[in-house]
């Protein structure tokens, strides 16, 4: 049977080995330039809505009008993001928080965590099943004293009081899951391991991502922040740990990355001063703890113009998860034929920053909305999940136009301005922008209209006069131009990763399948092989 293939909505433009940095400079070209904008698919841009109307979302407008508009601010941040790729800025938007992604792979061993002095330790233990059915389950953490069970792994009698011929031990209610039948107690086994302050204050941020995950109320794992925000004298943490003793709250649970993406990406960090500055943040600006540097270049909104309007009703956006850096065989090239990496370990082999090479700037596929996605109801559909939306589109042909204002630009950095807007002056291309991306909404396409010099005459006096668009500085990165293109072979195969089951859960379940055995098996294709047709290096659908 011949297997399915599909496009993922997005994929990685990618890096040059650094970005050109110099001295912040300016040109003696002064002025503004009008262009017309039309979308090419229904687009969405929620406009402010009052906390209580959650219910559905309403297109942007003036509070004076009902027409639509596209805030200036949403088409810079678009523009600032292929001028980055086109001309080989830095990533000026980076998350710097930790890479996080829930572990494949259980964790064997388990411990009491404790501190010695000013080094902390681990001491050996086993588990003992207790029936998480029982009554008067004593509280997790709490130390409890035991006798087993005929089947020598379960507890029979405990006790919170100490009993001459009972075993001693930590009880742990570890997280809740559906097939979950039994509590734990943490018994010590003898031996020790020392475990570094580097690993304790990993554990703490696998801490922090459970905690801003909680929902309604639950917090499993308030029992270990508080063991280290009270740091009492003798206690013991029950902890589950790998072999470079690598901690975390349970068997499987979320795992927090000790190489973060500012150190993986050194040479296209962020720009932080003025004496070194890459092509974009010379033109945009830059604002950073210790310096800044001023735009050169002001958007105004986009006002609708006419051609088709919004949608009568809301169409319910399906529920998007947030980008995952934390899978690696979509953002980052596999290191030196692994089997099986993260951001800190190749096969079991720690890794470095410099080791690790990310797949490059992020940008999504043009394709062809489903009708399922653009169907309109009113009054909107009931949400069923938190993650889904009541959105109001705007169709495709719909007409908008808008100005950018430009001061002090060189010949090239407003040549590369003009190639960034219209894409080289191509109708075969167009850009992205707005929710619903990967669901193929947002596409749109740009026409420069007229471009205006304002000169000072020998009078003295203010003129403007129309300035041809300037010749070369076109965009030249033909991976850049590939995902940019409306026209890729495969687009209507685009679609999230999925198996033959075909549910809501179709993506979780592709990556889980994906890395079984110690091995992941399939990685992200580069645009190139994506766009083309040798099939040896698309993506598949897993079975379920």
């Amino acid at each position: 049977m011949t297997k399915e293939d599909f496009v993922n909505p997005y994929n990685f433009v990618p890096l040059s080995e650094s970005c050109e940095r110099k001295k912040a400079s300016k040109g003696d070209i002064t002025g503004y330039l009008t262009y017309t904008i039309t979308t090419i698919t229904p687009l969405v841009i929620p406009g402010y809505q009052e906390k209580e109307s959650t219910d559905a979302l309403d297109f942007f407008t003036y509070p004076t009008s009902s027409d639509p508009v596209i805030p200036g601010s949403e088409l810079r941040g678009m523009l600032r993001s292929v001028h980055e790729a086109a001309y080989n800025g830095c990533l000026s938007q980076i998350n710097e928080a930790p890479f996080h992604r829930r572990s494949t792979i259980p964790k064997q061993r388990l411990g009491l965590l404790y501190k010695d002095s000013d080094q902390w330790k681990i001491a050996y233990c086993e588990r003992v099943k207790v029936s998480k059915n029982d009554r008067n389950l004593p509280k997790s953490g709490q130390k409890i004293y035991w006798k087993y069970r005929n089947d020598k792994d379960k507890v029979r009698n405990y006790s919170t009081t100490y009993h001459k011929d009972y075993k001693e031990g930590v009880f742990y209610k570890g997280g809740p899951f559906l097939t979950k039948k039994y509590e734990s107690v943490f018994v010590k086994t003898g031996g020790t391991v020392s475990v570094s302050d580097e690993c304790v204050e990993n554990f703490k941020q696998v801490l922090k991502v459970y905690q801003s995950n909680a929902k309604n109320g639950e917090d499993s794992y308030r029992l270990s922040r508080d063991f280290f925000a009270t740091a009492k004298e003798g206690a013991m943490l029950p902890v589950y740990y790998t072999e470079k003793t690598r901690l975390a709250p349970a068997m499987l649970s979320q795992e927090v990355f000790f190489n973060s993406l500012p150190a993986i990406i050194e040479g296209h960090e962020p720009c932080t001063c003025k004496s070194k500055v890459c092509p974009t943040c010379n033109l945009f600006g830059f604002v950073s703890e210790n310096d800044m540097l001023a735009s050169r270049i002001r958007f105004g909104d986009a006002k609708y113009t006419g051609g088709k309007g919004l949608y009568q009703g809301y169409a319910k956006l399906q529920a998007l998860g947030q980008p995952n850096p934390g899978a690696v065989e979509f953002y980052t090239k596999r290191p030196r034929d692994a089997n099986y990496w993260t951001y800190d370990y190749a096969d079991n082999k720690r890794l470095q920053p410099k080791d690790i090479k990310i797949n490059g700037r992020k940008f999504y596929w043009h394709h062809t909305p489903s009708k399922n996605v653009i169907e309109h109801h009113n009054p909107p559909l009931a949400i069923v999940s938190e993650m889904e939306t009541n959105v109001q589109m705007l169709q495709a042909g719909a007409h908008f136009t808008s100005t950018i204002y430009f001061e002090n630009l060189t010949t090239e950095e407003l040549g590369q301005l003009c190639n960034t807007l219209d894409i080289n002056k191509s109708i075969k291309h167009a850009h992205k922008i707005g929710r619903g991306k990967p669901l193929g909404l947002g596409s749109i396409q740009i026409k420069i209209n007229t471009i205006k010099q304002r000169k000072i005459t020998e009078q003295g006096l203010y003129q403007v006069v129309d300035i041809p668009r300037p010749t070369n500085f076109t965009i030249t990165n033909t991976d850049l131009q590939k995902i940019l293109s409306l026209y890729m072979k495969r687009r209507d195969k685009v679609s999230y990763p999925k198996t033959e089951k075909g549910d809501n859960e179709a993506s979780h379940q592709w990556f889980t399948n994906n890395k079984k055995k110690n091995n992941i098996s399939q990685t992200l294709p580069t645009i190139e092989d994506e766009a083309g047709s040798k099939s040896s290096n698309w993506l598949f659908v897993n079975k379920k």
